[in-house]
């Protein structure tokens, strides 16, 4: 960075920002003539980005979670990503994960995420301040917010806007659901392949990205205050599905249960599609919005939901 400002190729980014009110904090005092002692060295420069960066792995792990929950859900979303898995890395091979030639081509990977994070933000609401009068255009009027005004957003909302999101960039060839969900919108439905710019409607044969208008997607928030770990999240999800998914294929474990007569016996499809849909919906907003599956009241329905990872390519051991 300090390289980069001698070659006047600086970036208006938080590391300049920090560097600038270092640098402003060492000037000579007018008033006192004395230096001001509060400005930051290297190293905590370098704590406070590793900060900024890594501390909201918590909703990382929760996206993960949720992502999971859905692809067991929705196994022939497995499929669709094991065709661009096997593309980019085929199991056995010995080569390195380099960042530049593997990220930018993991857009299946990428919109798994992006899916998951549309249906479940972190933060079910984002607080913002006016610093000037706004005026908010509707149907019947014009509001004024006046300077000041703390507004909360609602994401949720916002992420299933079917003016947006409702049957994007839907395939032809592709189902309407797994299964029957009467009358679901489909905004309301998990499908990654949304975010997939079909390459006949482009002139690149390369899909590419879906680019929401602006304030239409906003898990990690938007403007000046946007989430400065969002690039490095996007990574490690990317990178952890990658992994899983070039050995294994996901598969839920169903529960024992005791039927009306007190037999136990496994629980049957329909069981469990139900039990996964019941686990998604009772999520709960604490840090970040989470999955409630650690409360010891429910009894059995506390144990959350368990995985199979079953080998795609026979090395001995069929699953684990």
């Amino acid at each position: 960075m300090r390289s980069a400002e001698r070659e006047g190729l600086a970036r208006n980014n938080i590391l300049s920002m920090l560097l600038n009110a270092s640098k402003e904090a060492e000037r000579i005092s007018p008033i006192t003539g004395e230096q001001n002692k509060n400005s930051l060295s290297d190293q905590e420069i370098m704590g406070n980005i590793f900060i900024f960066t890594s501390a909201g792995f918590d909703s990382t792990a929760n996206t993960l979670a949720y992502a999971l929950v859905y692809l067991v859900q929705n196994p022939r979303y497995q499929d669709w990503l094991f065709e661009e898995v096997d593309a980019l890395i085929p199991s056995g091979s010995d080569e390195p994960l380099e960042y530049t030639n593997i990220f930018p081509k993991a857009i299946r990977c990428l919109s798994l995420m992006l899916e998951t994070l549309r249906l479940h933000p972190p933060l079910v609401h984002l607080g913002k301040m006016t610093e000037a009068p706004q005026f908010v255009r509707t149907s019947t009027s014009d509001i004024e917010i006046p300077t000041g005004a703390t507004i909360y957003i609602n994401s949720v909302v916002v992420h299933l806007d079917p003016g947006v999101w409702r049957n994007l960039n839907r395939n032809e060839s592709e189902p309407v659901s797994d299964k029957d969900d009467g009358d679901i919108p489909d905004e309301c439905k998990f499908r990654p392949s949304r975010w997939i710019i079909n390459p006949t409607d482009t002139e690149n044969t390369q899909p590419k990205l879906f680019q929401p208008p602006k304030g239409t997607f906003i898990p990690w928030s938007s403007g000046p205050r946007v989430c400065p770990g969002q690039k490095m999240a996007q990574v490690e999800f990317v990178a952890i599905f990658l992994v899983l998914l070039r050995d294994y294929r996901l598969e839920a474990m169903k529960l024992v249960i005791r039927d009306a007569s007190g037999e136990e016996r496994e629980e049957t499809d329909d069981e469990l599609r139900e039990r996964i849909v019941r686990l998604v919906n009772k999520s709960v907003s604490k840090v970040t919005q989470e999955m409630d599956v650690y409360n010891i009241a429910d009894g059995e329905h506390s144990r959350g939901l368990g995985f199979r990872l079953i080998r795609r390519h026979a090395t001995g051991t069929q699953a684990t």
